[in-house]
Protein backbone atom coordinates (compact mmCIF):
# COMPACT_ATOMS: atom_id res chain seq x y z
CA UNK A 1 0.00 0.00 0.00
CA UNK A 2 1.40 3.20 -0.67
CA UNK A 3 2.59 6.17 1.58
CA UNK A 4 -0.32 8.29 -0.10
CA UNK A 5 -2.96 5.64 0.39
CA UNK A 6 -2.06 4.87 3.82
CA UNK A 7 -1.96 8.93 4.96
CA UNK A 8 -5.42 9.04 3.21
CA UNK A 9 -6.85 6.63 5.73
CA UNK A 10 -5.03 7.35 8.52
CA UNK A 11 -6.85 11.17 7.83
CA UNK A 12 -10.29 9.58 8.33
CA UNK A 13 -9.07 7.80 11.33
CA UNK A 14 -7.74 11.13 12.77
CA UNK A 15 -11.00 12.84 12.35
CA UNK A 16 -12.75 10.44 14.03
CA UNK A 17 -9.97 10.79 16.23
CA UNK A 18 -11.08 14.66 16.82
CA UNK A 19 -14.95 12.72 18.29
CA UNK A 20 -13.07 10.60 20.67
CA UNK A 21 -14.54 11.68 23.61
CA UNK A 22 -18.13 11.91 21.97
CA UNK A 23 -17.70 8.30 20.46
CA UNK A 24 -17.04 7.19 23.68
CA UNK A 25 -20.01 9.06 25.16
CA UNK A 26 -22.29 7.99 22.39
CA UNK A 27 -21.33 4.32 21.24
CA UNK A 28 -21.42 4.83 17.24
CA UNK A 29 -19.49 3.39 14.73
CA UNK A 30 -17.80 5.13 12.04
CA UNK A 31 -20.35 6.19 9.12
CA UNK A 32 -21.14 3.41 6.54
CA UNK A 33 -20.92 0.66 9.35
CA UNK A 34 -23.99 -1.08 10.91
CA UNK A 35 -24.77 -1.16 14.35
CA UNK A 36 -26.43 -4.44 13.61
CA UNK A 37 -25.33 -7.14 16.48
CA UNK A 38 -25.12 -7.35 20.22
CA UNK A 39 -25.00 -4.58 23.03
CA UNK A 40 -24.79 -5.13 26.46
CA UNK A 41 -23.24 -4.10 29.82
CA UNK A 42 -20.94 -6.64 31.30
CA UNK A 43 -19.94 -6.30 34.92
CA UNK A 44 -17.18 -8.18 36.23
CA UNK A 45 -16.57 -9.99 40.18
CA UNK A 46 -13.58 -11.26 40.49
CA UNK A 47 -14.69 -14.95 39.35
CA UNK A 48 -17.76 -14.32 37.86
CA UNK A 49 -19.27 -11.97 35.61
CA UNK A 50 -22.74 -10.61 35.17
CA UNK A 51 -24.01 -10.06 31.63
CA UNK A 52 -27.29 -7.27 30.74
CA UNK A 53 -27.53 -7.72 26.92
CA UNK A 54 -27.20 -9.88 23.73
CA UNK A 55 -24.07 -10.89 22.16
CA UNK A 56 -22.07 -12.65 25.42
CA UNK A 57 -21.42 -15.88 26.68
CA UNK A 58 -19.84 -16.60 29.98
CA UNK A 59 -18.12 -19.55 30.57
CA UNK A 60 -16.05 -19.34 34.47
CA UNK A 61 -14.42 -16.60 34.03
CA UNK A 62 -13.49 -16.01 30.48
CA UNK A 63 -16.35 -13.85 29.03
CA UNK A 64 -16.92 -14.16 25.21
CA UNK A 65 -18.46 -11.16 22.57
CA UNK A 66 -19.47 -12.99 19.94
CA UNK A 67 -21.42 -10.52 17.85
CA UNK A 68 -20.93 -6.47 16.07
CA UNK A 69 -21.96 -4.35 18.97
CA UNK A 70 -20.73 -2.06 21.62
CA UNK A 71 -19.86 -4.14 25.38
CA UNK A 72 -19.69 -1.23 28.24
CA UNK A 73 -17.18 -3.71 30.77
CA UNK A 74 -16.93 -2.88 34.41
CA UNK A 75 -15.40 -4.29 37.46
CA UNK A 76 -12.66 -7.16 38.53
CA UNK A 77 -11.70 -10.14 37.22
CA UNK A 78 -8.51 -11.77 38.71
CA UNK A 79 -7.53 -14.47 36.73
CA UNK A 80 -9.71 -14.44 33.64
CA UNK A 81 -9.97 -13.10 29.79
CA UNK A 82 -12.06 -10.96 27.80
CA UNK A 83 -12.41 -12.89 24.36
CA UNK A 84 -13.66 -11.51 21.33
CA UNK A 85 -14.98 -13.95 18.29
CA UNK A 86 -16.83 -12.09 16.12
CA UNK A 87 -17.18 -13.02 12.68
CA UNK A 88 -14.69 -11.49 10.36
CA UNK A 89 -16.80 -8.58 9.30
CA UNK A 90 -17.98 -7.23 12.37
CA UNK A 91 -17.10 -4.29 14.25
CA UNK A 92 -16.80 -4.61 18.01
CA UNK A 93 -16.79 -1.64 20.83
CA UNK A 94 -15.04 -2.40 24.40
CA UNK A 95 -16.15 0.17 26.56
CA UNK A 96 -13.53 -0.23 29.77
CA UNK A 97 -15.71 1.49 32.34
CA UNK A 98 -13.32 1.14 35.41
CA UNK A 99 -11.67 -2.41 34.63
CA UNK A 100 -9.13 -4.99 36.03
CA UNK A 101 -8.14 -7.99 34.45
CA UNK A 102 -5.56 -10.42 35.57
CA UNK A 103 -4.76 -13.40 33.60
CA UNK A 104 -1.78 -15.57 34.97
CA UNK A 105 -1.22 -17.78 31.85
CA UNK A 106 -2.31 -16.32 28.85
CA UNK A 107 -3.82 -12.77 27.18
CA UNK A 108 -6.02 -10.28 29.36
CA UNK A 109 -7.46 -9.22 26.33
CA UNK A 110 -7.80 -11.74 23.33
CA UNK A 111 -9.11 -10.66 20.23
CA UNK A 112 -8.92 -13.52 18.11
CA UNK A 113 -11.34 -12.52 15.18
CA UNK A 114 -14.02 -9.82 14.36
CA UNK A 115 -13.86 -6.97 11.35
CA UNK A 116 -12.09 -4.62 13.54
CA UNK A 117 -12.06 -3.62 16.95
CA UNK A 118 -11.94 -0.37 19.29
CA UNK A 119 -10.98 -0.07 22.91
CA UNK A 120 -12.26 2.93 24.02
CA UNK A 121 -11.26 4.29 28.02
CA UNK A 122 -14.35 5.70 29.39
CA UNK A 123 -13.86 9.47 30.19
CA UNK A 124 -12.14 9.84 33.77
CA UNK A 125 -11.95 6.25 34.48
CA UNK A 126 -8.96 4.13 35.43
CA UNK A 127 -8.16 0.73 33.70
CA UNK A 128 -5.46 -2.11 34.73
CA UNK A 129 -4.91 -5.07 32.32
CA UNK A 130 -2.02 -7.82 33.40
CA UNK A 131 -0.57 -11.16 31.98
CA UNK A 132 1.33 -12.82 33.80
CA UNK A 133 3.32 -12.07 37.16
CA UNK A 134 6.34 -9.45 37.07
CA UNK A 135 9.44 -11.60 36.32
CA UNK A 136 12.86 -11.74 38.59
CA UNK A 137 15.06 -12.27 35.30
CA UNK A 138 15.44 -11.26 32.42
CA UNK A 139 13.15 -10.82 29.36
CA UNK A 140 10.79 -13.23 27.81
CA UNK A 141 10.80 -11.49 24.30
CA UNK A 142 8.25 -11.27 21.82
CA UNK A 143 6.99 -14.86 20.24
CA UNK A 144 6.66 -14.99 16.79
CA UNK A 145 2.41 -15.31 17.26
CA UNK A 146 2.81 -12.15 19.83
CA UNK A 147 0.61 -14.31 22.52
CA UNK A 148 0.61 -13.76 25.76
CA UNK A 149 0.33 -10.09 25.30
CA UNK A 150 -1.61 -8.08 27.97
CA UNK A 151 -3.73 -7.11 24.72
CA UNK A 152 -3.41 -8.98 21.94
CA UNK A 153 -5.46 -8.79 18.60
CA UNK A 154 -5.21 -10.60 15.99
CA UNK A 155 -7.46 -8.26 13.85
CA UNK A 156 -6.89 -4.21 13.14
CA UNK A 157 -7.34 -2.61 16.60
CA UNK A 158 -7.51 1.25 17.53
CA UNK A 159 -7.43 2.43 21.41
CA UNK A 160 -8.84 5.92 22.04
CA UNK A 161 -10.84 7.70 24.86
CA UNK A 162 -10.64 9.89 27.56
CA UNK A 163 -9.62 7.34 30.37
CA UNK A 164 -6.46 5.69 31.62
CA UNK A 165 -5.10 2.50 30.92
CA UNK A 166 -2.32 0.40 32.41
CA UNK A 167 -1.16 -2.60 31.33
CA UNK A 168 1.28 -4.92 32.67
CA UNK A 169 2.27 -7.44 30.12
CA UNK A 170 5.06 -9.92 31.69
CA UNK A 171 4.48 -12.96 29.48
CA UNK A 172 5.47 -11.12 26.25
CA UNK A 173 4.69 -8.00 25.53
CA UNK A 174 2.31 -5.17 26.27
CA UNK A 175 -0.46 -4.04 23.83
CA UNK A 176 0.08 -6.43 20.16
CA UNK A 177 -1.99 -6.72 17.10
CA UNK A 178 -0.82 -8.81 14.06
CA UNK A 179 -2.76 -6.38 11.68
CA UNK A 180 -2.73 -2.68 12.47
CA UNK A 181 -2.38 -0.94 15.57
CA UNK A 182 -3.97 2.93 16.27
CA UNK A 183 -3.71 5.08 19.36
CA UNK A 184 -5.71 7.78 19.10
CA UNK A 185 -6.18 9.50 22.60
CA UNK A 186 -5.84 8.46 25.75
CA UNK A 187 -3.52 7.82 28.66
CA UNK A 188 -0.97 4.63 29.00
CA UNK A 189 1.03 3.23 31.40
CA UNK A 190 2.88 0.28 30.08
CA UNK A 191 5.37 -2.29 31.56
CA UNK A 192 6.48 -5.41 29.96
CA UNK A 193 8.89 -8.06 28.99
CA UNK A 194 8.47 -7.41 25.14
CA UNK A 195 7.52 -4.66 23.01
CA UNK A 196 5.64 -2.28 25.01
CA UNK A 197 3.71 -1.42 21.68
CA UNK A 198 3.62 -4.01 18.45
CA UNK A 199 2.26 -4.13 15.21
CA UNK A 200 2.94 -6.88 12.88
CA UNK A 201 2.13 -4.09 10.17
CA UNK A 202 1.78 -0.42 11.19
CA UNK A 203 1.49 1.28 13.93
CA UNK A 204 -0.21 4.86 14.38
CA UNK A 205 0.17 7.40 17.19
CA UNK A 206 -2.60 10.05 16.57
CA UNK A 207 -2.05 11.59 20.28
CA UNK A 208 -2.22 10.39 23.70
CA UNK A 209 -0.10 10.30 27.02
CA UNK A 210 2.31 7.13 27.45
CA UNK A 211 4.85 6.42 29.82
CA UNK A 212 6.60 2.69 28.40
CA UNK A 213 9.02 0.36 30.36
CA UNK A 214 9.82 -2.23 28.21
CA UNK A 215 12.35 -5.00 28.06
CA UNK A 216 12.31 -4.62 24.16
CA UNK A 217 11.60 -1.95 22.14
CA UNK A 218 8.93 0.85 23.26
CA UNK A 219 7.16 1.21 20.22
CA UNK A 220 7.46 -1.19 17.15
CA UNK A 221 5.68 -1.87 13.77
CA UNK A 222 7.43 -4.15 11.18
CA UNK A 223 6.36 -1.99 8.63
CA UNK A 224 5.36 1.52 9.12
CA UNK A 225 5.56 3.44 12.59
CA UNK A 226 4.17 7.21 12.72
CA UNK A 227 4.16 9.83 15.53
CA UNK A 228 1.90 12.62 15.10
CA UNK A 229 1.31 14.23 18.53
CA UNK A 230 1.30 12.93 21.66
CA UNK A 231 3.45 13.10 24.68
CA UNK A 232 5.67 9.81 25.01
CA UNK A 233 8.38 8.97 27.80
CA UNK A 234 10.06 5.53 27.14
CA UNK A 235 11.90 5.23 30.81
CA UNK A 236 13.21 1.96 29.53
CA UNK A 237 13.83 -0.06 26.14
CA UNK A 238 15.82 -2.10 24.00
CA UNK A 239 14.88 0.38 21.13
CA UNK A 240 12.67 3.18 21.79
CA UNK A 241 10.58 3.80 18.19
CA UNK A 242 11.08 0.82 15.54
CA UNK A 243 9.93 0.42 11.77
CA UNK A 244 11.20 -0.47 8.53
CA UNK A 245 9.64 3.15 8.45
CA UNK A 246 9.58 5.66 10.88
CA UNK A 247 7.98 9.03 10.86
CA UNK A 248 7.54 11.42 13.24
CA UNK A 249 5.48 14.52 12.59
CA UNK A 250 5.28 15.69 16.49
CA UNK A 251 5.11 15.49 20.31
CA UNK A 252 7.17 15.44 23.03
CA UNK A 253 9.18 12.43 23.10
CA UNK A 254 11.85 11.43 25.49
CA UNK A 255 13.50 7.61 25.05
CA UNK A 256 16.16 6.15 27.36
CA UNK A 257 17.69 3.00 25.50
CA UNK A 258 20.41 0.23 25.75
CA UNK A 259 20.37 0.19 21.92
CA UNK A 260 19.17 2.82 19.37
CA UNK A 261 16.91 5.49 20.26
CA UNK A 262 15.22 5.41 17.13
CA UNK A 263 15.28 2.83 14.42
CA UNK A 264 14.39 2.48 11.02
CA UNK A 265 15.78 -1.08 10.24
CA UNK A 266 14.67 -2.71 7.18
CA UNK A 267 11.94 -5.59 7.62
CA UNK A 268 12.08 -8.20 10.99
CA UNK A 269 15.55 -7.66 11.74
CA UNK A 270 16.32 -11.70 12.38
CA UNK A 271 19.62 -11.55 10.95
CA UNK A 272 19.62 -12.75 7.44
CA UNK A 273 18.25 -11.54 3.80
CA UNK A 274 16.35 -8.00 3.17
CA UNK A 275 17.65 -4.53 4.40
CA UNK A 276 19.79 -4.28 7.69
CA UNK A 277 20.19 -8.27 7.62
CA UNK A 278 16.49 -9.14 7.96
CA UNK A 279 14.90 -11.97 8.08
CA UNK A 280 11.72 -11.03 5.75
CA UNK A 281 13.06 -9.03 2.67
CA UNK A 282 11.18 -5.87 2.30
CA UNK A 283 11.13 -3.47 -1.12
CA UNK A 284 10.93 -0.44 0.81
CA UNK A 285 14.60 0.97 1.37
CA UNK A 286 14.00 2.01 5.43
CA UNK A 287 13.45 5.32 6.32
CA UNK A 288 13.38 7.69 8.87
CA UNK A 289 11.86 10.95 8.79
CA UNK A 290 11.85 13.62 11.62
CA UNK A 291 9.30 16.94 10.71
CA UNK A 292 8.32 17.87 14.32
CA UNK A 293 7.97 17.18 17.47
CA UNK A 294 10.27 17.90 20.71
CA UNK A 295 12.49 14.68 21.10
CA UNK A 296 15.10 13.96 23.49
CA UNK A 297 17.11 10.61 22.97
CA UNK A 298 19.62 8.95 25.74
CA UNK A 299 21.22 5.78 23.61
CA UNK A 300 23.62 3.38 24.66
CA UNK A 301 23.80 2.58 20.98
CA UNK A 302 22.77 4.95 17.84
CA UNK A 303 20.98 8.01 18.77
CA UNK A 304 18.80 7.93 15.22
CA UNK A 305 19.79 4.83 13.16
CA UNK A 306 18.33 4.00 9.51
CA UNK A 307 19.41 1.54 7.18
CA UNK A 308 18.88 3.47 5.09
CA UNK A 309 17.69 7.42 4.46
CA UNK A 310 17.98 9.99 7.32
CA UNK A 311 16.15 13.17 7.42
CA UNK A 312 15.34 15.76 9.61
CA UNK A 313 12.93 18.21 8.28
CA UNK A 314 12.28 19.82 11.56
CA UNK A 315 11.23 19.31 14.93
CA UNK A 316 14.07 20.68 17.78
CA UNK A 317 16.18 17.20 18.78
CA UNK A 318 18.53 16.23 21.12
CA UNK A 319 20.66 13.12 20.92
CA UNK A 320 22.99 11.64 23.75
CA UNK A 321 24.47 9.39 22.22
CA UNK A 322 27.26 6.23 22.99
CA UNK A 323 29.95 6.74 24.45
CA UNK A 324 31.59 3.99 23.08
CA UNK A 325 33.13 3.85 19.67
CA UNK A 326 31.17 0.93 17.80
CA UNK A 327 27.72 3.46 17.75
CA UNK A 328 27.10 7.03 16.74
CA UNK A 329 24.90 9.64 17.44
CA UNK A 330 23.51 9.41 13.58
CA UNK A 331 24.13 6.42 11.89
CA UNK A 332 22.48 6.13 8.16
CA UNK A 333 22.31 3.35 5.68
CA UNK A 334 24.96 4.84 3.16
CA UNK A 335 26.28 1.16 2.71
CA UNK A 336 22.69 0.85 1.17
CA UNK A 337 22.57 3.81 -0.78
CA UNK A 338 21.16 5.91 1.84
CA UNK A 339 21.27 9.21 2.83
CA UNK A 340 21.81 11.87 5.79
CA UNK A 341 20.37 15.22 5.29
CA UNK A 342 18.91 18.67 7.19
CA UNK A 343 16.46 20.84 5.84
CA UNK A 344 15.05 22.07 9.12
CA UNK A 345 14.95 22.32 12.72
CA UNK A 346 17.56 22.12 15.13
CA UNK A 347 19.30 19.10 16.46
CA UNK A 348 22.55 18.38 18.39
CA UNK A 349 24.13 15.09 18.25
CA UNK A 350 26.47 14.31 20.92
CA UNK A 351 28.58 10.78 21.05
CA UNK A 352 31.60 8.97 20.36
CA UNK A 353 33.89 10.38 17.33
CA UNK A 354 34.67 6.88 16.44
CA UNK A 355 31.80 6.32 14.35
CA UNK A 356 30.45 9.98 14.10
CA UNK A 357 28.18 10.64 11.19
CA UNK A 358 27.33 14.14 10.16
CA UNK A 359 25.03 15.86 7.37
CA UNK A 360 25.81 15.77 4.23
CA UNK A 361 26.83 18.35 1.89
CA UNK A 362 23.44 18.44 -0.23
CA UNK A 363 21.82 19.22 2.68
CA UNK A 364 19.27 22.18 2.38
CA UNK A 365 20.52 23.72 6.15
CA UNK A 366 24.13 24.65 6.96
CA UNK A 367 25.62 22.06 9.83
CA UNK A 368 28.86 21.39 11.54
CA UNK A 369 30.65 18.49 13.45
CA UNK A 370 33.22 18.93 15.87
CA UNK A 371 35.29 16.22 17.39
CA UNK A 372 36.85 16.41 19.94
CA UNK A 373 40.55 14.84 20.59
CA UNK A 374 39.79 13.23 24.30
CA UNK A 375 36.55 12.70 26.05
CA UNK A 376 34.31 15.81 27.67
CA UNK A 377 32.96 14.76 30.73
CA UNK A 378 29.24 14.01 31.15
CA UNK A 379 27.35 16.75 32.45
CA UNK A 380 29.37 19.75 30.31
CA UNK A 381 27.10 22.38 29.15
CA UNK A 382 27.81 22.86 25.28
CA UNK A 383 27.11 26.40 23.67
CA UNK A 384 26.68 27.55 20.21
CA UNK A 385 26.47 31.25 19.73
CA UNK A 386 26.85 33.48 17.09
CA UNK A 387 29.33 35.87 16.36
CA UNK A 388 28.23 38.85 18.35
CA UNK A 389 27.43 36.14 20.92
CA UNK A 390 24.18 35.43 20.81
CA UNK A 391 23.29 31.98 22.28
CA UNK A 392 21.79 29.86 19.53
CA UNK A 393 21.60 26.45 21.14
CA UNK A 394 22.43 24.89 24.29
CA UNK A 395 22.56 21.33 25.62
CA UNK A 396 24.00 19.64 28.93
CA UNK A 397 25.25 16.11 28.05
CA UNK A 398 23.89 13.38 29.70
CA UNK A 399 26.90 11.03 28.98
CA UNK A 400 30.89 11.37 28.23
CA UNK A 401 31.90 12.57 24.74
CA UNK A 402 33.81 13.49 21.88
CA UNK A 403 31.65 14.22 18.90
CA UNK A 404 29.47 17.11 18.59
CA UNK A 405 26.89 17.84 15.56
CA UNK A 406 24.92 20.41 15.23
CA UNK A 407 22.19 22.29 12.95
CA UNK A 408 19.94 25.06 13.12
CA UNK A 409 17.98 27.19 10.67
CA UNK A 410 20.37 29.69 12.67
CA UNK A 411 23.38 28.63 10.60
CA UNK A 412 24.62 30.57 7.59
CA UNK A 413 27.00 29.09 5.02
CA UNK A 414 30.18 31.94 5.18
CA UNK A 415 29.92 32.63 9.24
CA UNK A 416 31.29 32.26 11.69
CA UNK A 417 30.34 30.66 15.11
CA UNK A 418 31.40 29.68 18.56
CA UNK A 419 31.12 26.12 20.15
CA UNK A 420 31.70 26.21 23.75
CA UNK A 421 32.34 23.25 25.65
CA UNK A 422 31.79 23.81 29.24
CA UNK A 423 34.96 27.23 29.63
CA UNK A 424 36.34 25.70 26.33
CA UNK A 425 35.75 27.63 23.11
CA UNK A 426 35.93 26.50 19.34
CA UNK A 427 36.01 28.98 16.86
CA UNK A 428 33.85 27.06 13.54
CA UNK A 429 33.71 28.97 10.09
CA UNK A 430 30.99 27.39 7.91
CA UNK A 431 32.62 27.47 4.59
CA UNK A 432 30.04 25.09 3.25
CA UNK A 433 26.74 23.21 4.43
CA UNK A 434 28.51 20.47 6.15
CA UNK A 435 31.45 21.44 7.98
CA UNK A 436 33.91 19.17 10.05
CA UNK A 437 36.26 20.31 12.30
CA UNK A 438 38.59 19.02 15.41
CA UNK A 439 40.25 15.54 15.14
CA UNK A 440 39.55 13.65 12.16
CA UNK A 441 38.94 10.18 14.21
CA UNK A 442 36.30 7.58 11.32
CA UNK A 443 34.14 9.83 11.24
CA UNK A 444 32.17 10.19 8.24
CA UNK A 445 30.61 13.15 5.87
CA UNK A 446 31.31 16.91 6.05
CA UNK A 447 33.37 19.12 3.99
CA UNK A 448 36.95 20.55 6.66
CA UNK A 449 37.12 23.94 7.13
CA UNK A 450 40.07 24.48 4.48
CA UNK A 451 37.63 22.54 2.07
CA UNK A 452 38.97 19.18 2.19
CA UNK A 453 36.85 16.13 2.34
CA UNK A 454 37.60 13.59 5.47
CA UNK A 455 37.10 10.37 4.38
CA UNK A 456 33.61 9.07 3.28
CA UNK A 457 34.40 5.52 3.32
CA UNK A 458 34.05 3.62 6.68
CA UNK A 459 37.15 1.91 7.81
CA UNK A 460 37.99 -1.39 7.89
CA UNK A 461 37.92 -3.35 11.44
CA UNK A 462 38.39 -6.70 12.62
CA UNK A 463 35.65 -9.30 13.45
CA UNK A 464 35.06 -8.71 17.27
CA UNK A 465 35.52 -12.33 18.77
CA UNK A 466 33.86 -14.06 21.74
CA UNK A 467 30.65 -13.56 23.56
CA UNK A 468 27.50 -11.18 22.24
CA UNK A 469 26.82 -9.41 25.31
CA UNK A 470 23.86 -10.88 27.24
CA UNK A 471 20.97 -8.74 26.59
CA UNK A 472 16.95 -8.34 27.36
CA UNK A 473 16.67 -8.70 23.53
CA UNK A 474 18.45 -12.15 22.91
CA UNK A 475 20.81 -15.18 24.46
CA UNK A 476 24.85 -14.56 24.52
CA UNK A 477 26.04 -16.66 21.59
CA UNK A 478 29.76 -16.93 20.26
CA UNK A 479 31.15 -15.33 17.20
CA UNK A 480 34.22 -15.77 15.10
CA UNK A 481 35.92 -15.36 11.56
CA UNK A 482 38.52 -17.61 10.48
CA UNK A 483 42.15 -15.86 10.64
CA UNK A 484 41.20 -12.51 12.05
CA UNK A 485 40.68 -11.61 8.29
CA UNK A 486 40.23 -8.07 7.88
CA UNK A 487 36.72 -6.51 6.85
CA UNK A 488 35.67 -4.18 4.20
CA UNK A 489 32.64 -1.90 3.36
CA UNK A 490 31.97 -4.35 0.64
CA UNK A 491 32.09 -7.63 2.12
CA UNK A 492 28.75 -9.19 3.28
CA UNK A 493 30.00 -9.91 6.87
CA UNK A 494 31.07 -6.06 7.58
CA UNK A 495 27.63 -4.84 6.61
CA UNK A 496 26.06 -7.56 8.88
CA UNK A 497 28.29 -6.09 11.80
CA UNK A 498 27.13 -2.40 11.11
CA UNK A 499 23.26 -3.35 10.43
CA UNK A 500 23.42 -5.47 13.91
CA UNK A 501 20.75 -6.89 15.78
CA UNK A 502 19.82 -8.29 19.14
CA UNK A 503 19.19 -11.72 17.89
CA UNK A 504 21.02 -13.22 15.41
CA UNK A 505 24.25 -11.19 14.21
CA UNK A 506 27.39 -9.07 15.55
CA UNK A 507 27.97 -6.14 17.32
CA UNK A 508 30.56 -3.91 17.44
CA UNK A 509 32.19 -2.93 20.17
CA UNK A 510 34.78 -0.89 18.64
CA UNK A 511 35.99 -0.39 14.97
CA UNK A 512 39.71 -0.68 14.81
Amino acid sequence: MTLEKKTKGWLAALLAAGLAGVVCAAAFFLPGTERTGGEADILLNSDSAAVSGSGVSVSGTTVTIKEAGDYRISGTLEDGQIRVEAGDKDEVRLHLDGVAVANEKEDAIHIKEAGSVRICLAEGTENEVRSGQKPDGSASGNGDEASGAAVFSKENLILEGGGSLTVYGYINGGIKSKKDLQIMSGNYQVESTGDALHSNEDLLIADGTFSLASGDDGMHADRQLTVKAGNIDITKSYEGLEGNEVYVEGGEIQIVSSDDGINAYGGQNEGRGGFGGSQKTTETKPKLVISGGVISVDASGDGLDSNGDLSIEGGTIRIDGPSDGGNGALDSGTENGGSLLVSGGSVIAVGSSDMAETFQEESKQCSFRYNHSEAVAAGTVITVQNEVGDVLFSHTAKREFSSVVFSSPDLKQGEKYTLLLGEEKVEIELSSMSVSAGAEGHAFGGRRPDGGEPPREKPDGEMPRGEKPEGEGGKARNYAIGGGGRLTKNTIPYKMILLYHKKDTWKFEKVI
